[in-house]
């Protein structure tokens, strides 16, 4: 697998690609080993959970909802942060500039929440038409009250809220370890309501196949809620990373 990624990404480690094209190589290879990984155990999982609902139960609810309410966001984040903390210094002692990790961090970051997306959203959608195949009902929510599944809500939403939950959780996956390593420990950790302000809004959001009103990730208010801490995150990380002292933590 990880030959694969390699032989894949290999066009991006030419040396006659810029800096920053470079290390956006190098990190998706971590990044795309990581992300089939991960997918691998979520597809066999909600899977055998369907199948054993099924066996002794009624299957009355969406099983692939809780990947992305459960372990993506955070586990989007943790990769993010320990890549961050992690290639700065053997970055920087290859020769290359602490300008080209920011920018090629954020690269790697964006394309890997894209592909979660995709892999998160594809699911669901999948999900929907089996359900509507073998006549379960596809809803979004445990409990009595019916709440609409992607062929009501749309795709065009559940993308939308799919890819501001990764893209939130990368960018503060970066920007976490970058801010301690910046500030210090004390500053770091003072500064964590700022770092964290992405992933944080993300949370408070309501999600795609909620009701439409408030802090609704379809709203306007909901989306700028969204989409204002995710784009100051991402201009904040690359004036993080120069002149960097990479002997603090």
């Amino acid at each position: 697998m990880s030959s694969l990624v390699h032989r894949l990404l290999a066009p991006l480690q030419s040396p006659a690609r810029p800096q920053w094209v470079r290390t956006a190589g190098l990190q998706l290879q971590v990044y795309l080993f990581i992300w089939a990984l991960f997918w691998a155990i979520c597809l066999v999982g909600v899977a055998l959970a369907i199948l054993i609902v099924d066996q002794f139960g009624t299957v009355n609810v969406s099983i692939g909802q809780f990947v992305r309410n459960g372990p993506l966001v955070w586990f989007v984040y943790v990769v993010a942060m320990l890549t961050s903390a992690a290639l700065m210094i053997p970055h920087v002692a290859h020769g290359m500039t602490r300008r080209s990790f920011g920018r090629g961090a954020l690269a790697a970051g964006l394309v890997n929440a894209l592909l979660h997306t995709i892999m998160a959203a594809g699911l669901i959608v999948v999900e929907g038409a089996l359900y509507a195949r073998m006549g379960w009902q596809h809803d979004m929510a445990v409990g009595p009250e019916y709440t609409a599944g992607v062929w009501e809500g749309g795709i065009g939403l559940l993308v939308l809220d799919y890819g501001l939950a990764t893209v939130a959780a990368g960018v503060s996956g970066l920007l976490v370890p970058m801010a301690y390593r910046r500030l210090g420990g004390l500053w770091g950790t003072v500064t964590l309501p700022l770092t964290m302000l992405p992933l944080i809004t993300l949370l408070l959001t309501t999600g795609w196949s909620d009701p439409a009103a408030g802090w609704h990730v379809g709203t306007a208010l909901g989306t700028a809620i969204s989409v204002v801490p995710i784009v100051a995150g991402i201009a904040v990380f690359p004036a993080l990373t120069r002149n960097v002292a990479l002997s603090r933590t």
